[in-house]
């Protein structure tokens, strides 16, 4: 056995989309007794499920005279599964309270410990976490620790900023949109309504599906709340349904 002289090593991380370099490193050693090593650590965050392909590269050359530079690869193939599963549930409430439910269930072979949990919104809304007792720690203890297979739910309750309400112009790239719906009686009686409101692919409505609005009286008016969540980007075309004393009625409402 002889001593070598390493020059380079390289790694590469191969993965279906992309091939990303971890390591392109000069060591620069000039003698490597024989059973010695080199130690390379490299951190690296996975953000792809799916097979993985490590390769790692040394290029060296023999410390006898006129020796010629050489190489070698080696690979290590390696599965990354999808660690968490999450499923979110949203509860409303007649009086526009939404509440998130979050259910993580650990997908893996081992054991997870559960560091940090929360639910991040955007600025028109406040977040409130119910996982916690009266003195502030979480219900699950000081170590929060997910068993394989096994579920936590965690809830959250979102409200609406007041200057949500007094300024519609932050109603742009908003989550909720929310609007009045204007119905005029236009005949020449008494009307008992019913507005039936149900979510499809474009848009979910927020609230109560069939409100009963009521008697309505010739020529009378009445200004119904709202609000709802867009589902697609573009032009979004909704028929809602009122109906009165037996009969059915169709308008559209264009966003």
């Amino acid at each position: 056995m002889e001593s070598l002289a390493v020059g380079q090593f390289m790694a590469d991380l191969q993965t279906s989309t992309q091939t990303i370099q971890l390591s392109n490193k000069n060591v620069n050693i000039e003698e490597l007794a024989p059973d010695n090593t080199i130690d390379e650590v490299i951190h690296h965050e996975v953000k792809e499920i799916g097979t993985h392909i490590l390769v790692c590269e040394v290029s060296y050359v023999s410390i006898v005279v006129g020796a010629a530079p050489q190489s070698f690869r080696k690979f290590f193939k390696f599965q990354v599964v999808k660690p968490l599963d999450v499923k979110t549930k949203f509860f409303n409430t007649e009086c526009d309270e939404v509440y998130v439910e979050a259910q993580i269930q650990n997908l893996t072979a081992g054991p997870i410990c559960l560091e940090k949990v929360s639910l991040e919104s955007s600025h028109l809304f406040t977040v409130s976490s119910l996982n916690t007792n009266e003195n502030g720690d979480s219900v699950y203890g000081k170590v929060n620790i997910l068993d394989p297979n096994c579920c936590r739910q965690y809830l959250y309750y979102l409200k609406p900023q007041p200057s949500l309400m007094k300024d519609p112009k932050l109603i742009h790239n908003a989550t909720n949109i929310d609007f009045k719906c204007h119905i005029v009686n236009t005949s020449e009686r008494n009307m008992d309504l019913l507005l039936s409101l149900e979510s499809n692919s474009s848009l979910a409505w927020c609230g109560i599906s069939d409100i009963t609005i009521g008697s309505l009286k010739s020529g009378a008016f009445i200004d119904v709340p709202l609000r709802l969540i867009p589902l697609e980007s573009g032009l979004i075309v909704y028929y809602f349904g009122i109906e009165t004393n037996g009969y059915f009625l169709e308008e559209s409402l264009r966003l």
